[in-house]
């Protein structure tokens, strides 16, 4: 039986995982500053495969080092985040 002492939590928003409809304007993260322009369908599907594979990379690098990892979604409370992955460790200790 391994023991884990790490886990990694992935906290992410439906704006990164998937482009707001047709919008444009400027972004800044308080010293950079930069344009967005989403009014084209192109630019929303390249948006989207540059999330999924950014996705993908954290995954399978997190999965390359055994290292569990538990997503996260603004849009769910707490309790509703944690929950599935909370009951998933219970079962897993149960098991042994």
């Amino acid at each position: 039986r391994r023991h884990q002492d790490l886990r990694a939590m992935w906290l992410s928003d439906p704006l990164e995982r998937q482009a707001p409809a047709a919008v444009s304007g400027q972004l800044t993260d308080g010293q950079h500053s930069g344009w967005l322009d989403l009014r084209r369908a192109d630019r929303r599907n390249a948006w989207q495969q540059g999330w999924q594979q950014h996705a993908e990379t954290i995954r399978s690098r997190l999965r390359s080092l055994a290292i569990p990892l538990t997503e996260l979604d603004t849009q769910l409370s707490a309790r509703d985040n944690l929950l599935p992955s909370l009951g998933r460790q219970a079962r897993r200790q149960g098991s042994h």
